[in-house]
């Protein structure tokens, strides 16, 4: 299930994503904490939009695609992130068990908070 989430939130960012370039990178308890906020933040939105788009007419899916990837965007600046960094730790976390661990906790902390 963790797997599948994180797969989930892979952004597409164009040609050569930075994920090589930041693989070397520490992440700190703060920058996970940020992404595990900005993927649940994400996630929601892409909930909504699904739902949304069970039955729409097809003139209007294109709007709502629309829509939601403002929402997107909005997201990662909030959290000062780009879709290259957001997917860089996304690739770490599927990556790497103690880390994917890590966020995977605070995804369901977030998740509590509401």
């Amino acid at each position: 299930m963790a797997g599948s989430l994180f797969a989930l939130s892979l952004l597409s960012a164009g040609p050569a994503a930075a994920v090589p370039a930041i693989a070397s990178h520490a992440y700190t308890a703060s920058e996970l904490r940020n992404y595990a906020e900005t993927l649940v933040a994400i996630v929601r939105v892409r909930q909504a939009l699904a739902t949304q788009l069970t039955g729409a007419p097809s003139g209007s899916r294109a709007q709502l695609e629309s829509e939601a990837a403002a929402q997107i965007t909005d997201i990662l600046q909030r959290h000062d992130l780009d879709k290259a960094a957001f997917n860089a730790i996304s690739a770490r976390v599927e990556s790497q068990p103690g880390i994917r661990r890590q966020v995977n906790q605070m995804v369901m902390d977030e998740v509590i908070r509401g």
